[in-house]
């Protein structure tokens, strides 16, 4: 610790010379040293600087503003690597949450995932009919970087549901989003193909469209859906679910008879489609995966 036991010389007299001399040096070794301790200098005014040495491996580099402590930013005293104090909070749960800005927060990052489109369940076969489901598309997705003085004291926060699989028909996925800052809609949902008579088909369906990001300095659109086909009365693919930045749209099935939808992995992700050859009954369509909200907060 280098702090000083009496900050600055004595203000009234008359002062013995020695007692100057060390208080003067006191406080100049303190300025020196940044004022390091592990406790807070106890003669500090708005603007003092102080190197909190508290953790052993991650000393803090913090400013006082009259009121509180401020982290500037930390390094380890041993490798000289600098770092910053963080916390992360994830908002996974579909529906609407609020995040409340911390005391001390100087900045955040988001990163917003829209929810994945479901898929459309299969219609059902004769002897010779085939049918499928293209797949669903991937949610879009958002990043931003947003200083402390732009954000609420609270801001909204939307996780985008994943889309519902469907029997006859499916939906979208949800819109995820942070505030007014920035969003990410959810996939499109997979249409059926079918039935129809003779093989090779492909169905004139467009695929299914990926979500889109809006308002970060990130953008980035899901992955549209795969379009499924029938190769012949034997061999019918279903449409492979698309991907976003936080999930894996299930792949593409082929059957040989009958094949349900499959939901995708991790968060926005679309469902691929089923596929019937002939003479089948109805499949179901699989669920988009949902979307996620995550906000890095940086002291």
């Amino acid at each position: 610790m280098s702090q000083a036991t009496e900050w600055g010389v004595p203000t009234s007299g008359p002062a013995n010379p020695v007692e100057v001399a060390t208080r003067m040096q006191g406080s100049l070794d303190a300025q020196l040293s940044l004022h390091s301790g592990t406790s807070a200098p106890t003669y500090a005014v708005k603007g003092t600087g102080w190197l909190d040495t508290t953790s052993a491996t991650e000393h803090a580099v913090k400013q006082y503003d009259g009121a509180q402590w401020i982290t500037l930013y930390t390094f380890n005293p041993e490798t000289h690597v600098l770092g910053t104090t963080k916390r992360v909070v994830v908002f996974a749960t579909p529906g609407v949450s609020t995040w409340t800005k911390p005391d001390g927060c100087r900045a955040v990052r988001v990163r917003v995932q829209g929810g994945g489109g479901g898929s459309d369940g299969v219609p059902a076969t004769s002897g010779t009919q085939t049918a499928w489901a293209n797949g669903g598309a991937g949610g879009g997705y958002s990043e931003k970087l947003i200083l402390a003085d732009s954000l609420g004291a609270a801001e909204t926060v939307t996780v985008g549901a994943g889309g519902a699989a469907g029997s006859a028909g499916s939906s979208s996925g949800g819109t995820s989003s942070f505030g007014s800052h920035c969003s990410a809609t959810g996939g499109s949902k997979g249409s059926q193909a079918g039935p129809s008579s003779g093989t090779p088909w492909v169905s004139n369906a467009s695929p299914a469209v990926g979500g889109a990001g809006t308002g970060g300095d990130i953008n980035i659109p899901g992955q549209r859906g795969g379009l499924g086909m029938a190769l012949s009365n034997a061999a019918v693919v279903g449409g492979a679910g698309g991907n976003s930045p936080f999930g894996f749209g299930h792949p593409a099935i082929t059957v040989t008879s009958s094949g349900a939808g499959n939901n995708g992995y991790g968060y926005g992700s679309g469902a691929a489609g089923g596929a019937n050859g002939i003479s089948q009954a109805g499949n179901v369509g699989a669920t988009g995966q949902p979307g996620i909200v995550i906000v890095e907060e940086y002291y």
